[in-house]
């Protein structure tokens, strides 16, 4: 009887062990998404909606094994992330990682990393996802599976993309893009539109504009309306940037007809907000205004921090042009609800400029001006750090480069003398051709020496001159001016220093054309150059914003020198071949005192050319020391 009961406790046993290990238990490894996920991520790209609610009707149910809940919770992540819902996307995809093990499904966990990456990205938090993308890329290439390598360079560089580092951006997706035609999950087409965007964040909206059309093509051809949807939005952006304000417009709304028609919400809202942009700019605000609160709508619906953000910045712009304080103090807490400061610094910043011209609006002068004053130095720091680590990346190649020379040239100098050593019987051969070598090495060295010559003088000149203009570029400028600094207070001598901006200089872009307004950039920097001497400091420091530094000089002798060119500016128009161009400038000018700051002197210029500008722009305007509230007007 003892036996039999043991027996019964031994089977039951057995198949308990059966059933739970069936359901524990991990399949073969795979290294592509399995029937129907392969399948739905493909029609995703056509209509998202229909496959979320597809999968949602087909929740996986107990018995079935890990491997298939892990690949559903990371299509699903895949399909939010389409629609850019960053909260579910991110949830799904840690989810899926709950069901799968990095060791059995290797391919699998790395390709649900780079998922949560992405969402992570989307949530506003792309640095949390570095770890896991960079972990993906090293398996893919350890392991040459092309497909996830790509995956991963293109998800890297998204990230790079919101970290504002555009050189690390442009290398991962260029690699991307050449790798894309060997791998079945990415395309050219796919690759080409987020390629776009790094040059369309770094305001080169022209090389942006081809990338744009390669992606709108290759969409149209696949009928693809999700992603053909988002290229044409991006190629609208652009050539709206650009001033093509109609084509802009007309692609924008494509853009928002075609997420309509495959029930992408966030897509609509994305083109409902630049289509506002658009109505801004030609002061509609009433319909500006309408499309940008649909759009906010929309986007607080997925919790889209960037998006959020960027709406509620340009519905606080519309409160301002529109002097509605209370209405932009709504709009400003709104956005600052959605700016993580160690995330989104510049952001920060404009929210607290945005801030400065509300409390101006209320006549709360002073405040507004401490708090500018506070975000100069700041913003500078951040913009010297992305200038800074730019100039380390171009480095850091450049000096690859270089090693890469020497260990090419040391392979030579081993074979040579590897042939002198074999080659015994005749000596004489033997020591000509060491000889020879010895030659080919020096001029070689010397080749070498003088291209690293060129090529360090080519980088010190990136580094320090604006390439449209000729004169020092923002950086230099600054570093220069604290110099003059510098040695006016030990020197004792004087020290003027003007801020000149040209006038409705975004009129003569959005009038005649970019190029018109690089060309008026090019003749002013050769005019500076005319105008002042060889020892002042002439530096382009913002789009149409320039420095002037003149040591050993007073604010009357300054003055006139500024004076001059003012009135040299206005016949620049002569040497141009556009009806109805007018150039002129504003100028704020001051003095450097004894003990003053590089960030003071900045500011006091500034405010110099705040009140030429709002005074009727065309002038100058010197800064009074002695009374900063009420400043001396010089036409």
């Amino acid at each position: 009887m003892y036996h039999v009961r043991w027996l019964q406790v031994a089977l039951f046993s057995i198949l308990l062990t059966t059933f739970f290990s069936s359901f524990k238990a991990e399949a073969e490894p795979i290294y592509m998404w399995q029937s129907p996920y392969k399948e739905l991520i493909l029609q995703t790209a056509k209509a998202p909606t229909e496959v979320l609610q597809k999968l949602l009707k087909q929740t996986p149910t107990q018995e079935q094994s890990y491997l298939q809940h892990g690949q559903y919770h990371s299509v699903l992540s895949i399909v939010y992330y389409s629609l850019t819902y960053p909260k579910e996307a991110l949830q799904h995809a840690r989810t899926a990682l709950t069901f799968i093990d990095s060791s059995t499904q290797p391919w699998l966990f790395h390709m649900t990393m780079l998922n949560e990456a992405r969402a992570l990205d989307l949530s506003g938090k792309p640095k949390e996802g570095l770890a896991g993308s960079n972990a993906a890329l090293v398996w893919a290439e350890l392991n040459k599976d092309i497909n996830l390598r790509v995956s991963a360079l293109y998800v890297r560089g998204l990230i790079a993309i919101s970290l504002v580092d555009y050189q690390s951006a442009l290398s991962d997706l260029q690699l991307a893009y050449e790798l894309a035609p060997q791998t079945e999950l990415h395309s050219q087409g796919d690759v080409a539109g987020v390629l776009a965007l790094v040059y369309e964040y770094r305001r080169e909206d022209a090389l942006a504009i081809p990338f744009f059309q390669e992606a709108v093509r290759f969409h149209e051809q696949n009928q693809n309306y999700l992603e053909l949807s988002i290229a044409l939005y991006g190629l609208g952006r652009a050539h709206k940037n650009i001033g093509n304000i109609e084509i802009g417009r007309a692609q924008l709304q494509q853009s928002q007809d075609l997420a309509e028609q495959v029930g992408d919400e966030q897509g609509v809202a994305y083109a409902l907000k630049e289509l506002a942009g658009i109505l801004l700019s030609e002061k509609r605000f009433i319909e500006a205004k309408s499309k940008l609160q649909q759009a906010s709508s929309i986007f607080q619906k997925s919790q889209n921090v960037y998006m959020l953000l960027d709406t509620n910045l340009s519905l606080l712009r519309l409160a301002i042009a529109e002097k509605n304080i209370e209405l932009g103090k709504q709009y400003l807490a709104a956005a600052q609800a959605n700016v993580d400061p160690e995330q989104m610094p510049l952001q920060k910043i404009s929210l607290e400029e945005m801030n400065a011209k509300l409390l101006a609006l209320e006549g709360k002068h002073r405040q507004a001006f401490e708090l500018l004053d506070s975000t100069v130095s700041l913003k500078q720091r951040i913009l010297s750090q992305q200038s800074t680590q730019q100039l380390h990346s171009l480095r850091a190649k450049y000096e690859i480069e270089i090693k890469d020379r020497e260990n090419k040239l040391l392979e030579q100098k081993n074979a040579s003398q590897q042939i002198s050593i074999n080659d015994v019987e005749t000596k004489n051969l033997q020591l000509l051709m060491l000889f020879g070598a010895t030659l080919i090495i020096c001029g070689l060295l010397v080749v070498m020496v003088y291209r690293t010559i060129q090529n360090r003088t080519k980088l010190e000149e990136l580094a320090n001159v604006d390439g449209l203009t000729g004169l020092a570029n923002r950086r230099n400028a600054l570093e220069l001016l604290q110099k003059q600094i510098d040695l006016a207070h030990r020197h004792k001598f004087q020290l003027s220093v003007a801020i000149i901006d040209i006038d409705l200089f975004k009129k003569i872009n959005d009038t005649f054309g970019h190029a018109s307004g690089d060309e008026v950039l090019t003749q002013f920097g050769k005019l500076c150059q005319d105008t002042f001497r060889q020892t002042d400091v002439m530096g382009r420091i913002g789009g149409e914003e320039f420095v002037i530094v003149f040591p050993h000089t007073s604010l009357n002798d300054a003055e006139q020198t500024l004076k001059l060119l003012s009135h040299n500016v206005k016949k620049l128009p002569i040497s141009f071949d556009l009806n109805g161009l007018t150039l002129s400038i504003s100028i704020g000018l001051t003095e450097y005192v004894s003990g003053m700051t590089l960030e003071n002197l900045m500011l006091q210029c500034d405010s110099a050319l705040y009140q030429a500008k709002g005074s009727g722009r065309d002038q100058i305007v010197l800064f009074d020391n002695q009374n900063p509230s009420s400043m001396q007007l010089a036409l």
